[in-house]
């Protein structure tokens, strides 16, 4: 009689396959993908506009380059109160019109966000030549602030005029390769016509605003050109399809966009409001270190950004669906790769940036290499969490996000004020750095409060009912 041997049981994989595993198993299928190559365009740009950054600046010198930051950063402000963002609003109601196979409702949320999107451009204009009355003398301090911020509006607004529509289209239907190489294309040429605005014809900041806004332009165009084509394969743009036809959901849009609008104004005026004060209370000389350092910031939170903006396609789709399990280990698994990301990016950059300005653009820049260390922090904190808003906007949960966003600006605007007073641009730089943490916080606390995390499916407005 033969002995039966024992079966052979092979060991458990080591954690670091285990986790990769279980990532690729709760991940929707092309989530990495879409990342990669929203990151390597994200990456690609924001080093070219690194390096844009740094050409700019170092041509300029710190009055010029503080001037051109203020200007554009005046327009940013003036212009979010004329912009609906209705990016959110696009991918939302197109994941649920296409999936419900409702095209010519599909075709109607298109045309009605092209509508919105021409009058916000045309009321950014006014409002921001409206504002360099009191911007001028008293924010930029120069005598040519009138057509820096003339300038400055044009680049603003060929970069945003129809720009929500068509992002939300591409990036719904996973044409984030296309978006990559016209964002690396659009970086590549608004460095390069720079170059020559600045050397070739000798024009100073009026020509490297006029470089950035017909580069602007012509990637706006290229990306609301290629949206169209694409919605086009899927339902002939002739299609009768009134904007009537979204009337049974008018009221549950309109309630959309209205909370995105005040939402959208109270965060874009908190977050640029911290440079706006520093040339305010310090000067445009300070301005101008302030914005390289936050420069370097923004590089550092691509990686984060690259994926929220494959993270709420995702997430809307999934809602719509109803599949509430697999989103729900999805964010779960999204936390804790993208903290620990996060915590080693932040500390290779805490050590590498301060010395790498110095050395790239001299001692007068110095200062935005500890103002740099003290605003960077922030990005580590709200990274793990950043689901949260993509999940209150796909439940349509809007007016959280709002009570979100009122509380955090009213907070960060308080404090940049004070700080700023007190201790200059490191006031301002400490203050930046609880900008983001603070918002998402508030909006993780109104998703437990609400019961989004157990994910029984959403609610059903009276306007969805009804239609």
């Amino acid at each position: 009689m033969t002995e039966r041997l024992p079966p052979i049981v092979a060991p458990p994989p080591p954690w670091w396959r285990r986790l990769i595993q279980e990532t690729r198993h709760n991940v929707p299928g092309g989530f990495f993908r879409n990342v990669a190559w929203q990151y390597g365009g994200t990456l690609g740009s924001s080093a070219i506009g690194f390096f844009y950054t740094l050409i700019v600046a170092r041509a300029l010198g710190v009055e010029d380059y503080g001037l051109m930051a203020l200007g554009l950063n005046v327009a940013a402000i003036v212009s979010r109160f004329a912009t609906l963002y209705i990016r959110d609003m696009v991918i939302k109601y197109l994941a649920e019109f296409h999936e419900g196979g409702d095209l010519p409702r599909m075709l109607a949320t298109i045309k009605l966000s092209l509508l919105l999107d021409a009058a916000c451009g045309a009321l950014s204009v006014a409002l921001i030549m409206a504002a360099g009355f009191w911007a001028g003398p008293h924010v930029l301090h120069d005598g040519r602030a009138w057509p820096v911020l003339a300038l400055s509006a044009v680049a603003y607004v060929s970069q945003n005029v129809a720009d929500d529509t068509a992002l939300g289209v591409l990036r719904l239907f996973n044409r984030f390769r296309l978006m990559a190489v016209v964002d690396l294309s659009g970086a590549a040429l608004r460095l390069a016509l720079a170059a020559v605005a600045i050397w070739g014809l000798e024009w100073g900041v009026f020509g490297v605003l006029g470089a950035l806004a017909l580069t602007n332009l012509l990637v706006n165009l290229t990306l609301l050109a290629s949206a169209l084509a694409l919605v086009h394969r899927i339902i002939p743009l002739r299609t009768p399809a009134p904007i009537s036809l979204l009337a049974p959901r008018a009221g549950e849009i309109r309630s959309f966009l209205t909370h995105n609008y005040f939402m959208s104004v109270t965060g874009a005026t908190c977050a640029n409001a911290d440079l706006t004060l520093v040339g305010y209370f310090v000067g445009k000389d300070a301005a101008g270190v302030y914005r390289v350092a936050k420069s370097f910031v923004i590089l550092m939170s691509q990686a984060a950004y690259a994926v929220s903006h494959v993270l709420y396609p995702h997430v809307a789709r999934l809602w719509s669906r109803g599949d509430f399990a697999r989103l729900k280990a999805f964010v779960r698994r999204l936390s804790g790769v993208m903290g620990g990301g996060s915590l080693l990016l932040y500390g290779a950059l805490f050590v590498v940036v301060p010395p790498a300005i110095r050395w790239m653009l001299g001692p007068q820049f110095a200062e935005a290499g500890t103002l740099f260390r003290l605003m960077a922090w922030g990005v580590v904190v709200w990274t793990p969490f950043m689901w949260a808003t993509s999940l209150l906007l796909a439940a349509g949960r809007t007016d959280l996000l709002l009570r979100s966003s009122v509380l955090t600006s009213v907070v960060v605007i308080l404090l940049l004020l004070g700080f700023t007073a007190l201790w200059g641009a490191r006031g301002a730089a400490v203050v930046d750095a609880m900008t983001v943490p603070l918002s998402v916080g508030y909006a993780l606390v109104q998703v437990r409060r609400a019961g989004l995390l157990s994910l029984k499916g959403p609610a059903e407005s009276p306007e969805r009912t009804r239609a």
